[in-house]
């Protein structure tokens, strides 16, 4: 392991080099009130951080998101039964992409609506980063709704899976919704009629 720091009365832009042993790195790996730095210049800073977590006990410090534990398939499905018992259809296509082709692997979506229409599509996006390495990793998944403007615009919200319960993906979508006052994504009101006859729009 290396660590970089700038030599005293050194010109800027030159940096002095210092090497750890074996022994160094493990010792300050098992140091668990240590948080890494960022002038830390780690040869292999993953392999590092690893080893922090695995030494922080049932309370690891935050951590970059690589190392993280996320809710992932994982090889046993456990996310994707979880969405499809939450009500979530799965697709093998979305947009011009197909279930296979690159590390696209599966659309999970839900139709969130009311009297009135279709409020908005909560979509979950499985990939297969093991695709092109042709290895067995955990999937990954993001969650991502395309929101419409009542004037024709639209959003794309996308919300981190890492440690995040589902439903509470949910209720950060409906908030949006709720008090952004977004659009229906199908049905609704005639907006744009009702701005013409309200005189806004000419």
């Amino acid at each position: 392991m290396m660590r970089g720091k700038r030599e005293p009365g050194a010109p800027m832009g030159r940096t002095h080099i210092e090497t750890f042993t074996a022994e160094q790195v493990a010792e300050i790996a098992a140091d668990v009130e240590r948080v890494p730095s960022a002038n830390d210049m780690f040869v292999r800073y993953e392999d590092h951080s690893a080893a922090v977590y695995e030494a922080s006990g049932p309370h690891p410090p935050v951590l970059p998101p690589s190392i993280r534990p996320r809710e992932s398939s994982a090889g046993d499905g456990s996310l994707a039964l979880k969405l499809k018992a939450a009500g979530y259809t799965r697709s093998n296509r979305k947009g011009h992409q197909r279930a296979g082709e690159g590390s696209f692997f599966a659309l999970w979506q839900k139709r969130i609506e009311d009297e009135a229409g279709t409020r908005y599509f909560v979509n979950f996006t499985e990939h297969n980063p093991g695709f092109y390495s042709q290895t067995e990793v955990p999937h990954v998944f993001e969650a991502e709704v395309h929101f419409r403007f009542t004037n024709g615009g639209y959003s794309n919200v996308t919300h981190s899976v890492d440690r995040q319960a589902i439903e509470d993906i949910e209720d950060y979508f409906e908030e949006i919704w709720t008090h952004m006052g977004m659009g229906y994504a199908e049905g609704g009101p005639d907006y744009a009629r009702a701005a013409l006859a309200a005189g806004d729009v000419q």
